[in-house]
């Protein structure tokens, strides 16, 4: 599903039992002889010594700590171009498969797209790359979460210039969540040309954007509790934006 939109704003471990029993045994050798002659001197044998098997030395197999594998939900590297994420273009701009990408173009100004994967889900945690290729650091590049329809859902988003916000789209009416303004963060978000790693958490009520490995907001709303996923850029003042999106991934929280 695409979207065009006039903006407004981580083996169980056997148990091994080992007995080891050393033994040790001690031989004594003994020798008789006859009565000797009175004119003979008899000298016993020596008794007979034994040094003991050594006890043996058991090292146990060393506690193996599993590594618990991520739940994957879905992944997309947009090689497949039948994972249902659609294709849209008109003289304003488009969307599509574009060299193991997801590519948007954006021609004009105050205008906004967006790509839904047809996935429905609850709780989700999604990761992607993202970079901006050319065209004004104003702008707008996200995540959508709880898509419902065209006019509802939540989207977690950065400029190229270091801005950042958590959204909401309910009945077509916009609200920033957590911050009446967009945050402010150039450190955090590479900005102009670079790539960066977007995630977006939607666990129940909590909804929460990270940047590069940052956390950036940590919000909660209940309007919406599941959706489908999707991808967004938008234009404000400039148009000529070109997008490129990479590695999708969606993981239970």
């Amino acid at each position: 599903m695409v979207g065009l939109h006039l903006s407004a704003c981580g083996p169980s471990q056997a148990e091994l039992d080992v007995t080891v029993t050393s033994i040790a045994a001690g031989i004594f050798a003994t020798q008789t002889a006859q009565a000797p002659t009175p004119t003979e001197t008899f000298t016993p044998s020596p008794t007979a010594s034994m040094t003991p098997t050594p006890t043996a030395s058991f090292t146990p197999t060393p506690t193996l700590t599993p590594t618990l594998a991520l739940s994957i939900l879905f992944f997309d590297d947009f090689t497949d171009t039948d994972n249902g994420w659609g294709e849209f273009s008109n003289t304003d701009g488009g969307m599509g498969y574009y060299i193991g990408r997801y590519h948007f173009t954006i021609n004009t100004t105050d205008i906004y797209y967006w790509a839904v994967a047809p996935r429905y889900f609850t709780n989700v945690s999604i990761e992607v790359d993202a970079k901006k290729v050319k065209g004004p650091l104003s702008n707008e590049i996200g995540v959508i979460c709880r898509m419902q329809d065209d006019s509802n859902f939540y989207l977690f988003s950065i400029s190229s210039d270091g801005y950042y916000g958590i959204f909401k789209l309910i009945d077509d009416e916009w609200s920033s969540l957590g911050i009446s303004e967009w945050g402010f963060d150039d450190q955090v978000i590479k900005t102009g040309i670079q790539t960066n790693h977007i995630k977006a958490t939607c666990n129940d009520e909590n909804l929460i954007l990270e940047v590069n490995g940052h956390v950036l907001m940590d919000v909660y709303d209940s309007d919406l509790a599941a959706g489908d996923v999707g991808l967004y850029a938008g234009t404000y003042e400039a148009g000529g934006l070109e997008v490129w999106f990479d590695n999708f991934l969606v993981v239970k929280p």
